[in-house]
């Protein structure tokens, strides 16, 4: 299936061209405008293609990102407004910036007091603008957020820095460096305490349900499998170590799985039993199959195998 954007975050492209006095080929732009919700990321790659040639501007990135608002954020941008605070909200972004569009995956850390935000993009076309249009446009996000409170310690980019440095310091007012191993924010980890200045617990509840349904429609239908052959992959993760890899939380893990009936508990029981039918079969001894799937010592895992299979590890063998 091809990868989608909203529609509505190419309004801020379209805008900033304007602002320089500029247009997108008029074929282009029709294409543009006959879209339906959400365009195809190759449509996408000719939009950036046209801005690059045509908006004369090493610096247009960084500006169409200030130019985001929520509202070109689709249904996460109302989302993101009614959270409590600024840490709800990234939390949020981390789970369904999908549905703003799937040309990248955002990550969070945080460590030594600083939270840092991590953007790997998947595209190469025009990818040094796009990359910074998305991080000026989360910069411009979370400074809106919270009432102009939001303070970052700074910005590096993957790429090589623009002609004018400077210019670009001063446009996002804050500090930038550039040809770093990845494209991040970095602010200070009490921050995320900071109130979001529109919070509602209502509009949140119901942003919420249409968020999970705007997710459920990119995910392919067999999610539960895909979490299947993860835990089958690296039996011994745990639940966060699983939900890291496809780009969620824990909490939103559980939801997904919650919508197909399963859960990652029944799930990852499922694969363990069949995965300690196949290596006691083998002639594995009990405690290396113990370790490898995870459990802390033996007596744990036993416990474990008598309840999937009513009966020890020795009794299997046995049959």
């Amino acid at each position: 299936m091809a990868l989608t954007v909203t529609s509505h975050f190419s309004r801020a492209i379209v805008q900033t061209m304007a602002e320089l006095g500029r247009t997108l080929p008029a074929p282009l732009q029709a294409r543009l405008e006959a879209a339906e919700e959400r365009l195809p990321l190759a449509l996408l790659d000719e939009v950036w293609l046209a801005c690059e040639r045509y908006a004369e501007d090493p610096l247009f990135g960084l500006r169409a990102g200030l130019n985001v608002q929520p509202g070109h954020l689709d249904v996460v941008g109302f989302l993101l407004m009614s959270c409590e605070t600024l840490g709800d909200a990234l939390e949020a972004l981390m789970d369904y910036h999908r549905i703003v569009g799937e040309g990248g995956d955002f990550s969070e850390t945080r460590r030594g007091g600083e939270c840092t935000i991590i953007y790997a993009p998947h595209y190469e076309t025009v990818r040094e603008q796009r990359v910074s249009a998305v991080m000026a446009s989360v910069l411009a996000t979370t400074r809106w957020l919270t009432g102009g409170k939001f303070q970052p310690s700074r910005i590096a980019f993957a790429h090589a820095a623009p002609p004018d440095p400077d210019a670009a310091i001063t446009l996002l007012q804050c500090p930038i460096s550039w040809n770093e191993i990845a494209d991040v924010l970095v602010f200070d980890v009490d921050q995320l305490a900071l109130p979001i200045v529109q919070a509602n617990a209502q509009v949140h509840a119901r942003m919420r349900v249409l968020a999970d349904e705007a997710l459920g429609a990119l995910t392919a239908s067999g999610f539960s499998r895909q979490v299947a052959d993860l835990i089958r992959a690296e039996p011994a993760a745990s639940k966060e170590d699983i939900a890291e890899k496809i780009h969620m939380s824990g909490r939103h893990l559980n939801r997904k799985l919650a919508e197909q009936g399963v859960s990652f508990k029944l799930l990852q029981d499922q694969v363990r039993d069949a995965l300690a039918a196949q290596w006691l079969d083998a002639g594995e001894h009990v405690m290396d199959v113990a370790a490898r799937l995870g459990f802390s010592d033996e007596r744990g895992f036993v416990k474990a195998f008598k309840r999937w299979r009513n009966m020890t590890p020795a009794q299997f063998r046995q049959r």
